[in-house]
């Protein structure tokens, strides 16, 4: 294992404003989630959304082009160090509490995101993780789907 900053792990970008899009089918996301569905997209690929307006629930794993408004950032991984879906793992663990900035609509910047300290193994270590997690996490979210379509 290996100690690094996330700084050293990835690029962390703000979202923009998604106002000027027309509708479409690529997801829009806010700190709380989809918003709504635009015609373009602001990066296509494997990315981590950290939400910056603070719900820890809200840190987004995509594979897929989508947008994201100031409320979310979005990042792009090192992946030579990382690969981007064990650290998102990784970072649903974490407590990010305590780089809350503001009382009414705490915050989490950008800076605070950049220090926070990892530890992360070798690439093989981290696959043979993946190779655990993912289909947990795949029937996870079959069962999810099933659940939302069942009639009570």
């Amino acid at each position: 294992m290996k100690k690094y900053k996330l700084r050293d792990l990835l690029k962390i970008n703000i979202g923009k404003t998604h106002k000027h899009l027309n509708k479409g089918n690529i997801p829009v996301y806010g700190s709380g989630g989809i918003i709504s569905y635009v015609d373009q997209y602001l990066f296509s690929g494997e990315s981590i959304l950290l939400p910056n307006v603070y719900s820890s629930s809200n840190i987004i794993y995509i594979n897929k082009p989508f947008w994201t408004i100031d409320t979310m950032f979005w990042t792009q991984v090192n992946n030579n160090i990382v690969y981007t879906k064990y650290l998102y793992f990784y970072l649903k663990l974490l407590n990010f509490s305590n780089s809350l900035t503001g009382s009414i609509l705490p915050r989490v910047t950008r800076e605070k995101y950049y220090d926070v300290t990892v530890e992360i193994p070798d690439l093989s270590i981290q696959k043979s993780v993946l190779d655990i997690l993912e289909p947990i996490e795949d029937k996870i979210e079959l069962n999810n789907k099933i659940n939302d379509n069942l009639i009570i």
